[in-house]
């Protein structure tokens, strides 16, 4: 009888470990029971980041516009030699998200500035496109001006500041501005980051808009900042310079378009070359901007690279992704 009742423990103690149950999910799902399990919901993906791709029907966008807007735009004889014989003088680093380009927003004569975008208007030394693409403008199409323009209701932005930010590389890529929204002294940014503390749910939905914008603007000084200390600028103003080819004169600039009222506003940032004057700009400055301004002019003691160093930023980098001997990255 005793061996029976060991052999069947045993039996018993073996399908168990074989087949693992969560009584937690029997008690959940069965209606009789009378447990409550306390369970953490689940986070539905936003679709737009994470989810699978959506297949609008109510909406197609009819290529035929392009091909009317090809006709008009060869009917109108633009004399494109003489449009591109003279350089553009300024270059704008957008976003992405923003469907209002510059031509559209400041209404510049063709072939007079040049642009390049990302999700929020972001610049560091690791994304090589943004990287490359002031280094051309400086060096080969020798523009005067570099305006980082940020705009109002950015949806990048609002999701870096969200209380659960997307995952994967949109996580990554804007993993900046989650930094510089947790670190921020702004007041509309510290009332949302207290009212998310402490659960209030109607206070932080009341700050929601104002901690945007403020980040909008916070952002836009970040990259405003790279520019300074982390492009060809850095060394080119770094009075260790001795390149006669990098003696440059150009001026970064931080301009934020409100969407609603399409008007362009100065965040009062601009750097240029040391003992410089920075021209003066006709677009008003924000009232936001003197709160927070570490800038005005160029701040020799700021943190930059090395001039012996910047060259070699690209390589390095292109080095450190590419296989080594074994194939690994």
């Amino acid at each position: 009888m005793f061996a029976s009742h060991l052999s069947f423990l045993i039996l018993w103690v073996s399908f168990s470990l074989a087949h693992p149950v969560d009584y937690r999910l029997l008690n959940a799902r069965s209606p009789s029971s009378t447990s409550t399990v306390t369970t953490t919901a689940l986070r539905t993906p936003d679709p737009t980041i994470n989810g699978p791709l959506a297949v609008n029907d109510t909406r197609t966008f009819d290529l035929q516009v392009l091909f009317d807007g090809n006709q008009r735009f060869r009917e109108s004889r633009l004399d494109l030699k003489k449009t591109l014989a003279e350089p553009p003088g300024v270059m704008f680093i957008g976003c992405t998200d923003n469907r209002l380009n510059p031509g559209d927003i400041f209404q510049t004569p063709a072939g007079s500035t040049i642009s390049q975008s990302n999700l929020a208007n972001q610049f560091t030394k690791k994304d090589l496109s943004t990287y490359a693409a002031v280094m051309y403008a400086v060096k080969s199409l020798h523009i005067q001006h570099i305006i980082v323009l940020g705009h109002y209701g950015c949806q990048s932005v609002h999701n870096a500041m969200a209380s659960r930010p997307p995952e994967g590389i949109m996580q990554t890529w804007l993993q900046p501005i989650t930094d510089t929204f947790s670190r921020s002294r702004r007041p509309e940014i510290k009332k949302l980051i207290m009212a998310r503390r402490w659960y209030d749910d109607a206070g932080a939905a009341e700050a929601d808009a104002d901690a945007s914008r403020a980040l909008v603007e916070e952002n836009v000084r970040t990259t405003v900042k790279n520019l300074q200390t982390q492009s060809i600028l850095s060394v080119a103003y770094d009075k260790r310079n001795r390149d006669p080819n990098l003696q440059l004169k150009v001026f970064v600039h931080g301009f934020v378009l409100d969407e609603e009222s399409l008007e362009v506003k100065d965040l009062g940032i601009s750097f240029g070359p040391p003992g410089q004057t920075i021209p003066k700009l006709p677009f008003d400055v924000t009232v936001a901007s003197t709160f927070h301004n570490s800038f005005g002019k160029f701040n020799p003691k700021a943190k930059k690279l090395d001039p012996t160093q910047i060259s070699n930023v690209a390589a390095s980098q292109t080095m450190s992704s590419a296989p080594n001997k074994n194939g690994v990255a």
